[in-house]
């Protein structure tokens, strides 16, 4: 499975390899976005 992505990976265009980055990046923050929001909410509101 790894050496079938890894081939993938080497035949995607930069614009592919670039769009996926900025989907995964924008991913994790979102669930850092998330996690601190979630902290706050605790902070603010202790149960």
């Amino acid at each position: 499975m790894f050496v079938t992505e890894v081939s993938a990976l080497s035949t995607m265009t930069r614009f592919e390899a670039s769009f996926t980055t900025a989907i995964v990046a924008l991913a994790i923050a979102e669930w850092l976005y998330a996690r601190v929001m979630a902290k706050r909410e605790v902070l603010a509101y202790p149960t």
